[in-house]
């Protein structure tokens, strides 16, 4: 009987009798309770099984097809299985009977986690309670409970999404994902970048959106990256934030980007927004920390250092930090304090210091003065720590004994390390003899610094770089004579230096030397005494007289701090006192505030000055105009009280402080910017003026303080904020100010500016085609390379202009679009020449007073082809003719510029008695009788002539207020009516000019007083 039924089939229950046993098996007690906990477990693990193999077999098909969509598929399996488990199933014509039920409405916005390599949408219903942890989920859900509610929260976004692409198609347009992956096909993502940022506001998608569209959000910031466009990727990366998560690649990938281009400010918020949620890879943990410690945040710096000092191998995060923090805040307690903390956090680490940890300590010594201190660390490198010195290290010291003019140790040195073999780090030791070279010229004739150069090249097997080569030349424009140079050229081209220095190159270097040359004082005291006249101190260095930072030796004495002798704990003090202290606070007042400025964090600024005032820090006048221009960019024209209430608290402190020897006594008159804030409340003056005259005013203290740097930063950053806010107006405003002021001469109205300008023009609600033509020309007839951001902005533009301007004119459209794509072309071809029009046309052009275009009644741009157009293009003379509705002719012209015009706006009070200022009376004489003449000649209307004298009078008052405000007479004599033409006074002049100007000016006891 048994071998019958081992030979025979085996007999297989029915399903109704398995879920009967299966019932009979959980009915029981304790055994009952051990069947129900296999039934389970076996069911989870079938799930799984049947799951993964799932995914296997969708991952294959993505693999083979990109561009399969399975999402269609999936819920047709779906709606087919519970079909079959009700009984209802019938065939495939029942099911294309059935229409699948999407909901209208999403639920509440939240978060949705990114898978990790999938999404889990595609599943059929039944796995929807399997724990997405067993798919390597990396949400930040926890627990099944959020597992579920993310998938559940991503079925509805699916069908949210599936109802829009249907209607879509109904409609006969191509859905949203279609549109973007074509796009990004062709090369346009920038337009598909756009088009996902228009479709996905937060008032569109109020429940965020799924995975599959965020993998294509993904997708469209991956190559936005690959092509360089900058700020459209980080425009993605913030609307990203608004309706989804961001994961760590993504958040590195963006700043990697925008570290690469060089965007600080920009790494540095985003960083500090994701640094508890987010890890930096490691790659990245230098280029990260390099950028806080650039944008002053040192004790952000020194928290990410500490946090990640374990993974440092080579010690480069280390020398990173500690040479950030010299150059930021050189105190070299404080250095010494984080040096001797990074070695022990090392040691705690076990692991032994590198030479880069040693060489910022070494150097901070050196600059300060302390060789012998310097000389000391390195003896002591590896007896104590192991470290044998390098070529740096080594060339540290000899950089120190050349401050001595020590030039015996410092050759005895080159050949010392030349026999160690240390010269053999090319790149190392070409900086190492360029910091030499840079002290030996100065104090050497020409001849020596030739055959320094020539016997040092020879000897080390020296190889310049672009720096040193440059440096080279330099000094023997400044010291060697035309044979040097020659031979130098020579040698370069015999030897193969590939420093990109050609001819070009050198004659650039020669025509800037020969212009620094030409107002250079004479002699080594003539030198001092113009450094002391510009940093306000002595200017020799303090190793040549003997001196060092904490002492000054006088007569055989030390002047040494006022303090007691030191005890022997008196390090361990100082080091816990560093420590204690705010990293922060090392640094100078007003280099805080202007880099807070400069990246448009106007409170922060104020902030910080209302910060050092409480802790009683000495307030200096820089400090106060720093924090009235970072109150007025921040707040414009509200709440300027508490402005005015400063400045009259703080002006009373000045005049009762000491004048030191050798430095400039604090001025007892009240500045001219302060005179404007005070008066303020006299009369109404624009919100534009306020800004304008903030703005000019920063750029002259950047201008006047040597420690400070004028850059446009500030207004870049003010003008995107206004723009952002819908003022756009007054964003026009500013940069046109700024256009025509004497900083564009100097530091340039660059591409980015451009760009700001370019924008407040196009998102203008009245739109400002003529002003969108002249960005785009003046880009191109430039001799420059046109940016890629300039270019990314005008493709981001273009589908919004093609809206507003095809319905007011077709031939202005039609412009606009040439424009764009020659800037295409321009910067494609990577020719500063293309389309350039030179300085001899534009002269040849005002000349002749040809103007090279004509308002025709097509629209506002000419409508001859764009190319002639361009060759013709002058982009001072079109900017003032920007707010004009016709064109001028050459008579407007000569009218406008006629000598007895303009020959009285900017006198100045006549030095000479026998050429008295002429008075208000006698020039109202003179229009009078000019108007009666007139009058004579032509037989004007006597109501008419009544009509041309009040407007001359006007106009005369109007020049001679503009001449009492140049030498700033004080405005409270005039009338209510004239004070409002006497605020508007341009602030941009020289430092020199404006002192003069305000000496002249006694202020009253109202604007002094407390």
């Amino acid at each position: 009987m048994f071998a019958k039924a081992a030979n025979s089939t085996p007999t297989v229950p029915s399903r109704n009798a398995l879920r009967t046993l299966r019932q009979l098996a959980l009915a029981g007690g304790t055994v009952g309770g051990c069947c129900a906990l296999a039934a389970v477990t076996y069911d989870v693990h079938r799930r799984i099984r049947v799951a993964e193999q799932i995914i296997e077999n969708k991952r294959i098909i993505h693999t083979s097809a990109p561009n399969y969509d399975a999402k269609a598929s999936a819920q047709r399996l779906a709606h087919m299985m519970e079909a079959a488990e009700a009984g209802t199933f019938t065939g495939l014509e029942s099911m294309k009977r059935k229409k699948p039920q999407a909901e209208d409405a999403a639920e509440e916005s939240s978060d949705s986690p990114r898978p990790g390599y999938v999404s889990l949408h595609d599943l059929p219903p039944q796995f929807a309670d399997i724990p997405l942890g067993l798919f390597n989920y990396t949400g930040s859900g926890s627990g099944s409970g959020s597992a579920l509610r993310n998938e559940a929260r991503n079925r509805k976004q699916l069908a949210f999404e599936a109802k829009r692409a249907n209607r879509s198609v109904s409609l006969g347009r191509v859905p949203l994902d279609e549109q973007i992956r074509q796009m990004v096909l062709q090369g346009k993502e920038i337009q598909a970048t756009n088009m996902f940022i228009k479709e996905h506001t937060e008032k569109k998608v109020p429940s965020g959106i799924s995975w599959d569209r965020q993998e294509l959000a993904y997708h469209l910031f991956t190559e936005n990256c690959k092509k360089g466009n900058v700020f459209i990727a980080r425009t993605l990366f913030h609307r990203m934030e608004s309706i989804t998560s961001i994961d760590s690649d993504i958040w590195a990938m963006m700043m990697h980007l925008l570290a690469k281009e060089g965007h600080v400010e920009a790494v540095c918020a985003i960083y500090g927004k994701y640094r508890l949620k987010l890890e930096v890879p490691v790659h990245l943990m230098e280029v990260i920390l390099r950028c806080l410690l650039e944008s002053r945040r040192l004790s952000l710096a020194k928290w990410f250092f500490y946090n990640n000092i374990k993974h440092d191998v080579d010690g480069g995060l280390c020398g990173a930090y500690l040479d950030g923090v010299w150059k930021k805040a050189r105190s070299t307690d404080l250095l010494a304090a984080e040096f001797r903390l990074t070695l022990k956090r090392l040691s705690d680490l076990e692991r032994n210091p590198t030479e880069k940890v040693f060489n910022p300590m070494i150097k901070a010594f050196i600059d300060s003065g302390k060789l012998e201190d310097a000389e000391k660390l390195v003896a002591d490198m590896p007896e104590k720590w192991n470290v044998s010195p390098g070529c740096r290290s080594i060339g540290l010291l000899l950089y120190g004994r050349a401050a001595l003019c020590d030039w015996e140790s410092v050759m005895d040195g080159l050949y010392a390390m030349h026999e160690r073999g240390l010269t053999g780090e090319t790149r190392n030791f070409a900086r190492v003899f360029d910091r030499l070279l840079l002290e030996y010229y100065p104090t050497h004739s020409g001849r020596e610094t030739f055959n320094f150069i020539i016997n040092s090249i020879d000897d080390f097997n020296i190889v310049p770089d672009r720096v040193l080569h440059r440096h080279i030349i330099e000094a023997l424009v400044e010291r060697g004579d035309y044979d040097m140079i020659k031979h130098i050229t020579r040698l370069s081209h015999e030897r193969g230096w590939k420093t990109g220095i050609e001819r070009s190159a050198m004659d650039k270097i020669l025509r800037a030397r020969r212009v620094m040359m030409q107002k250079t004082p004479i002699g080594s005291w003539n030198l001092i005494k113009a450094a002391k006249r510009q940093y306000g101190m002595v200017a020799s260095s303090r190793r040549i007289l003997g001196t060092t930072t904490e002492a000054y030796n006088l007569d055989g004495d030390t002047l040494s701090p006022v303090r007691r002798n030191a005890d022997a704990n008196f390090s361990e003090n100082m080091d816990h006192f560093a420590l204690k202290k705010s990293i922060n606070l090392y640094m100078p007042l007003e280099k805080r505030m202007e880099q807070f400025i400069h990246a448009g964090r106007f409170a922060a600024a104020k902030e910080t000055y209302d910060k050092a005032v409480g802790s009683d820090h000495p307030v200096e006048p820089i400090h106060l105009k720093l924090a009235a221009v970072a109150h007025i960019l921040e707040n414009g024209s509200s709440d300027l009280e508490e402005v005015r209430q400063t400045i009259r608290k703080q002006w009373l402190k000045w005049k009762t402080r000491p004048t030191v020897r050798y430095t400039r006594p604090f001025p007892y008159f009240v500045p001219f910017f302060f005179q404007q804030i005070i008066q303020l409340d006299k009369f109404k003056v624009s919100e534009s003026t306020l800004y304008k005259s903030a703005l000019l005013e920063f750029y002259d203290i950047c201008a006047d303080t040597p420690t400070l740097i004028v850059k446009n930063h500030a207004s870049t950053a003010l003008t995107r904020r206004l723009i952002q806010e819908g003022r756009h107006s007054l964003a026009i405003e500013i940069l046109k100010a700024l256009y025509k002021s004497r900083w564009r001469k100097s530091h340039s109205f660059d591409q980015v500016q451009l760009k700001m300008l370019f924008r407040a023009f196009a998102e203008e609600q009245q739109l400002h085609i003529r002003g969108i033509w002249w960005c785009i020309s003046t880009v191109l007839t430039r001799y420059e390379r046109v940016s890629r951001f300039f270019v990314a902005e005008a493709e981001r533009l273009l589908p919004m202009l093609e809206r507003r301007v095809a319905g007011v004119s077709s031939n202005d459209l039609d412009v606009i679009q040439q424009l764009v794509e020659l800037l295409r072309q321009k910067a494609a071809s990577d020719d500063p020449t293309l389309f350039a029009v030179s300085r001899e046309q534009k002269r040849k052009m005002r000349t002749k007073l040809a103007f090279p275009h004509r308002v025709t009644s097509h629209g506002y741009l000419p409508d001859k082809p764009v190319k002639a157009m361009l060759a013709k293009f002058d982009e001072e003379v079109e900017f003032d003719l920007l707010d004009r509705a016709t064109d001028p002719n050459a008579d407007d012209v000569l009218q406008w510029w006629e000598e007895g015009s303009v020959s009285g706006v900017h006198r100045l009070p006549p030095e000479h008695p026998d050429y008295p200022e002429p008075t208000l009376r006698d020039e109202k004489a003179k229009s009078a009788a000019y108007v009666d003449d007139l009058r004579h000649k032509q037989d004007l209307p006597p109501v008419l002539a009544a009509y041309v004298k009040y407007a001359m009078a006007t106009a005369i008052l109007v020049l001679y207020l503009d001449v009492v405000s140049t030498v700033a007479l004080p405005t409270s004599d005039l009338s209510p009516s004239l004070q409002a033409t006497a605020i508007g006074v341009p602030l941009g002049r020289k430092k020199r000019d404006r002192e003069q100007q305000e000496k002249k000016f006694v202020p009253k006891e109202d604007l002094v007083a407390a």
